[in-house]
């Protein structure tokens, strides 16, 4: 897997739910996992094709587990960029998405907010049980990996800073 360590930040036994709203409003929760920690990572190109999207059933987005970035973006720009479509599963699209353009690619990479994959889907949205496979990382959320996949088919890939969840030890 190509994706590159940058620190340790240790999150072991981390036994509590905690739900926030960002400066930029986005929503994102934490929700306790016995023994694992996070690294922050970037993830570059190679990478970015090996994140599985979990299933999602909000209309006007419907798709099953395992969807990758790339083919979220080509069949979904269209809903986002329509603002005649005001439901607030694209609202929680567009707010992260907003957010990356306000960073833009002067830093030569992006930074998520709070934006984490695992190895492991029992680390990982609960619904990507079903999906599994040597490289595959399993995203931590919808909303935000969805607003990086339309961000990245409208201007090109840019590497992003991330975290990685993993069981305690197996580093």
């Amino acid at each position: 897997m190509s994706i590159s360590q940058n620190s340790f930040r240790n999150g072991t036994s981390l036994n509590q739910t905690r739900a926030r709203t960002s400066s930029h409003g986005i929503d994102w929760m934490i929700i306790g996992r016995e023994n694992f920690t996070y690294s922050e990572i970037e993830i570059n190109e190679q990478a970015l094709t090996n994140i599985i999207l979990p299933s999602h059933n909000h209309t006007p987005i419907q798709i099953g587990t395992g969807q990758s970035l790339a083919d979220f973006a080509k069949t979904n720009t269209w809903r986002i960029a329509d603002q005649s479509m005001p439901c607030p599963c694209l609202r929680r699209i567009r707010r992260p998405l907003s957010y990356f353009d306000d960073q833009g690619s002067g830093k030569g990479f992006l930074h998520g907010i709070f934006m984490f994959v695992a190895d492991e889907p029992g680390l990982a949205l609960l619904d990507q049980h079903g999906i599994s496979g040597r490289d595959i990382l399993y995203t931590g959320s919808f909303h935000q990996f969805a607003a990086y996949a339309i961000w990245v088919h409208v201007n090109g890939f840019v590497p992003i800073r991330l975290y990685h969840a993993s069981r305690a030890g197996l580093q």
